[in-house]
């Protein structure tokens, strides 16, 4: 007996285990307190965990001492004994008794003796990370090529619905056989030609089985580790209440002394003070780009933080979540807006990542993020236990603010999502619109009493968009995600909905936790900004390749349900945009390009052609102009154009240029006297650019989604810009398919679908 083998657990651990019924089985784990070399206390199962769940679960009643076989013998004391009866009365669990496990494990056990993790009360356990698919949420999809069943008859475009096709065939065939020159069909009159026939027979040979069943998502091997939360998709599980907060309204005395808020700003603040003291759980900044978020945060931030110093509310640190290119932007802005009331903000990126991270697990479990433990069979285990935490969290949750990048929290989820942070900011929050997305559900995982998403667009493709942001700000306060399409999403797509008042509804039920005010209304002095869209017709070649493709498109078009269906549409969408901007660019290189001449290049394209009109004009005023224009082939075969017609040197920036030089460009364009041009890539243009010296914007190729545009166009239309400003849009229109049935060409239904876009932001 001396020689026996004895443990005595430190703490009991809770493992969760979800069955195929969505029940959930609990297990108690024995565990070990370990402390770290930085002192930390650390609680791991024990080696003999899974197999004292095996001695545990074959037996009737709790024990004093379990005996593992060809183990050590496992000694309780009286208070852990009771709590492995609490284990055996609840074992397994369903419905609102798991929904209240879940919510309150406090209530089912003593927190002294069942070591219970301290995630936020959103995160239900540790789970794999399943994509999902909404069977409620169909999105509406606009048509990009024309509908099936067209044959061209003299320019003019005759749609025959497919399983009419043969029935035509041969009264056109049985005309022909009679000397009858045409046969009429619903109101048309179709000539009786073998060009007729053989269209007709191509017609018939497109002819395919449809199913409207959806490919279910591909899922191989294991899937990442991630935070389970109650997303609110089916139901609104998570939905907290509000607890008022002490303080006073005031401008912190951290924002230094030059720093002058104007009156917008100073009713944000107030609008952000206000949310906090009333108890709200967190607040969406969506103001135009440049009337200063930002600077409202940072000001949040510095009340808050005196708050805290006072004792009116417990310190915590604060968490800023922001696109790497932004990074840099936070902690200038800080330097520049407030006093050190935080110390220097950490930087969770990079080498200050590296400075936080225990690279010994990482090397011992062979793991490179957290997330990616889901390769070890005990993972969740280990998760639990602290041995699968790659970050010391303790040592973060010291800094007074951290600044990281969405993707390092993804990452690094289960590190970050110990912290008790007192205010979470995420910007750019557009990053999050997609509710399913790993990253939208990791930051959603994290504990913070006060969350700020900041974004200029709310709404890039939908009102799920802003579903999402809100669920973020005030979890449950749009209902759950599938109640929202229902109300909201699905009638947008009825024809006879009132989307005035559709919107107005929304608006009423976001309000008081959403502010955006324009620039337009908020900036003094501030000159008109002007669009012009341009219809031109397609010159002929342009005609012709347009309709070439659509046909051969069809033609090769696969199966529903093969797999390279999606990625041929795709494709072909692509060819259609290319071709919409210049014939002959998706079937040539820079050699091959270098070959036509610059009136064939002009005068193939109606875009290009309303582009040089465009220009010709501001050369008369002697302005500036940036061209947006995504295709770098296109970059320098116009770079080459606009030297040759108008004797001037035309710089490209694009992601091929380098910051510094960047600016370098910008500089010298802003500089010039008199006409001059710059082509920018609408990417690469950057959030930093300030262009002011130019009024005029031509979008020579447009992306598809209007924030982005409109960033680019906010290049020039900004604080420091006197003129007017006058925005091109030039759209190439095909006549052929200019109809109420066709619904236009590429750029009539990209341009469609921006307004769309627009009218729901």
């Amino acid at each position: 007996m001396n020689t026996e083998h004895v443990i005595k657990p430190d703490k009991l651990g809770i493992r969760l285990r979800r069955h195929e019924d969505n029940s959930l089985e609990i297990e108690p784990i024995i565990c070990k307190i370990e402390i770290q070399e930085n002192g930390q206390e650390v609680v791991q199962p024990l080696d003999s965990a899974n197999a004292f769940i095996e001695v545990f679960d074959r037996l009737s009643t709790e024990r004093d001492t379990y005996p593992i076989p060809n183990g050590p013998r496992i000694v309780l004391d009286d208070n852990q004994k009771n709590a492995l009866g609490q284990f055996r009365s609840i074992h397994r669990v369903s419905g609102a008794q798991k929904e209240a496990l879940i919510a309150n494990p406090q209530a089912f056990f003593d927190p002294d003796v069942v070591y219970l993790d301290d995630f936020s009360d959103r995160v239900q356990e540790i789970g794999e990370y399943r994509p999902r698919v909404f069977p409620f949420l169909r999105p509406q999809k606009e048509a990009w090529l024309p509908p099936e069943g067209g044959i061209l008859i003299d320019g003019t475009m005759v749609y025959v619905p497919l399983d009419e096709v043969d029935d035509l065939k041969k009264r056109v065939e049985a005309a022909i056989s009679i000397g009858k020159q045409t046969v009429e069909w619903k109101g048309q009159y179709i000539p009786t030609t073998v060009e007729t026939v053989q269209a007709l027979r191509e017609l018939s040979e497109w002819k395919k089985p449809h199913s409207s069943e959806p490919s279910p998502p591909r899922i191989e091997g294991r899937q990442s580790k991630i935070l389970i939360i109650k997303d609110n998709f089916e139901e609104a599980d998570h939905s907290p209440g509000r607890h008022p907060r002490p303080g006073a309204y005031k401008t912190p005395s951290s924002l230094r002394e030059e720093v002058i808020l104007l009156p917008h700003q100073r009713e944000g603040l107030y609008w952000l003070q206000k949310l906090w003291l009333e108890g709200a759980n967190g607040a969406l900044l969506a103001d135009d780009m440049g009337l200063g978020k930002t600077l409202q945060a940072l000001a949040f931030l510095g009340w808050c933080r005196e708050l805290m110093d006072v004792g009116e509310f417990p310190v915590k640190p604060m968490l800023i979540v922001a696109p790497v290119v932004l990074l840099e932007n936070w902690k200038s802005e800080y330097d520049h807006f407030l006093n050190p009331i935080f110390g220097p903000f950490l930087e969770l990126h990079g080498s200050g990542l590296r400075r936080f991270r225990r690279q010994d697990v990482a090397d011992v479990l062979a793991i490179r993020r957290e997330v990616d433990v889901k390769e070890h069979e005990n993972a969740e285990a280990l998760i639990r236990s602290g041995r699968g935490l790659l970050l010391w969290h303790d040592e973060i949750a010291r800094a007074g603010a951290v600044l990281t990048t969405y993707e390092t929290l993804r990452d690094y989820q289960f590190s970050l999502g110990l912290i008790e942070w007192g205010v979470m900011i995420i910007d750019e929050a557009q990053k999050v619109k997609t509710p399913s997305a790993m990253v939208t559900l990791a930051i959603k995982a994290m504990k913070y009493d006060f969350g700020i998403a900041m974004t200029g667009t709310p709404v890039e493709n939908s009102w799920v968009d802003l579903w999402s942001l809100m669920d973020f700000v005030q979890p449950g306060r749009l209902g759950s995600l599938k109640e929202f399409v229902a109300e909201f999403q699905t009638p947008l797509k009825r024809e006879d909905t009132d989307r005035g008042r559709l919107g107005q509804k929304l608006k009423s039920r976001v309000d008081p936790l959403l502010k955006r005010r324009l620039k337009e209304d908020h900036l003094e002095g501030l000159p008109e900004k002007i669009i012009r869209d341009y219809m031109v017709e397609m010159p002929k070649i342009q005609i012709d390749r347009y309709l070439g493709l659509v046909e051969q498109a069809r033609k090769n078009l696969p199966e529903p349900l093969n797999p390279g269906r999606k990625q041929h549409i795709l494709s072909v969408i692509a060819a259609l945009r290319d071709i919409s901007l210049c014939p002959y660019l998706p079937f040539h290189d820079d050699h091959g390009l270098s070959a036509f001449s610059d009136d064939e290049i002009v005068q193939s394209s109606g875009r290009l052609q309303k582009t040089m009109e465009a220009l010709g004009e501001v050369r008369k005023r002697q302005e500036k102009v940036i061209i947006f224009l995504t295709s770098r082939k296109m970059q320098r075969l116009l770079q080459r154009i606009l030297k040759n017609c108008f004797g001037i040197h035309v710089h490209i920036i694009n992601g091929e240029i380098t910051g510094g030089r960047r600016q370098g460009l910008v500089d010298a364009f802003q500089e010039t006297q008199g006409y001059s041009v710059i082509i920018m890539s609408p990417e690469a243009a950057g959030v930093s650019l300030n262009v002011t010296a130019a009024n005029h914007v031509i979008h020579l190729s447009r992306p598809w989604n209007p924030a982005k545009e409109d960033q680019a166009t906010d290049r020039v239309y900004r604080i420091g810009q006197k003129r007017d400003v006058v925005v091109h849009l030039p759209l190439a229109v095909h006549p052929v398919l200019d109809n109420e049935l066709c619904k236009g060409s590429f750029d009539q239904k990209l341009h469609r679908l921006l307004e769309e876009k627009r009218k729901l932001s």
